[in-house]
């Protein structure tokens, strides 16, 4: 999507404002699909940008000192430089790293406690029933909630069919829109599918029924891939520790 089509310049700026506080990581919330992340990477375009999300599940054994070692290197391979560039970190989906990766998701939080951010800009990313995570409430974060009315959302929708060049009536739009459900993924998936007949992601059914259907359906390399994508990690976590002989082809 172009520059500012989901969110306005208001809610731009605010969010610009919280995020150039030093030293204060943001955290913004929101139901999926509401746009968490491309808001997070809009905001942090300009600057060098470390970023952690599920791909590094169960990758790093020491996820607290991979983050601290690769900011603080950076950050003192910049004081040398006469151009002093902006650095950002992106702590995408941190409910993510609770359910499947504790320790990561434990050493997250050790670092975000430290304070010893080194002059990045800090976002993380959560779904909106995460907030009230205890552990979670226990570090000190602007939070930022990202929500739309149904106006707002709906007019967001028809400038990203208008951009897309997505050729539907009104009414059809409507209908889609409508079902959508304020998930600007699962609009853009229903609308690319009917087009392509191949959309990048077209269920959106969430992690355990993703599994569930993965271990009791067989299917081709293609739709692993369009039913998986962005999640393929975590569901060949779930498969791995759910799955049964009978299941395994």
């Amino acid at each position: 999507m172009e520059k500012n089509k989901i969110f306005k310049h208001s809610t731009l700026f605010f969010v610009m404002n919280i995020l150039l506080i030093k030293n204060k990581p943001l955290l913004i919330y929101g139901l999926p699909g509401s746009g968490k992340t491309h808001l997070a990477l809009e905001l942090l375009k300009d600057t060098i940008l470390l970023r952690i999300d599920s791909l590094n599940l169960k990758d790093i054994k020491d996820i607290k000192k991979y983050i601290t070692d690769r900011i603080q290197k950076r950050n003192i391979t910049l004081m040398f430089q006469e151009s002093k560039e902006a650095r950002g970190l992106l702590i995408d989906d941190l409910h993510t790293f609770h359910k499947y990766d504790k320790n990561s998701f434990k050493g997250i939080l050790d670092f975000l406690k430290e304070n010893k951010y080194y002059n990045n800009k800090i976002i993380i990313t959560c779904d909106t029933s995460f907030l009230n995570n205890k552990y979670l409430k226990r570090v000190n974060l602007k939070r930022f909630h990202l929500k739309y009315d149904y106006n707002q959302y709906y007019k967001t929708c028809l400038s990203i069919a208008k951009d897309k060049k997505y050729k539907y009536s009104f009414d059809e739009l409507d209908i889609k829109i409508y079902e959508s459900d304020y998930n600007f993924h699962r609009f853009k998936s229903d609308c690319s599918e009917c087009i392509n007949n191949n959309s990048i992601r077209d269920n959106f059914d969430g992690i355990e029924e993703s599994t569930s259907k993965m271990c009791k359906k067989r299917y081709n390399l293609n739709d692993i891939f369009r039913l998986c994508s962005g999640d393929e990690k975590i569901i060949l976590l779930n498969m791995m520790e759910n799955i049964n002989d009978k299941n395994i082809y």
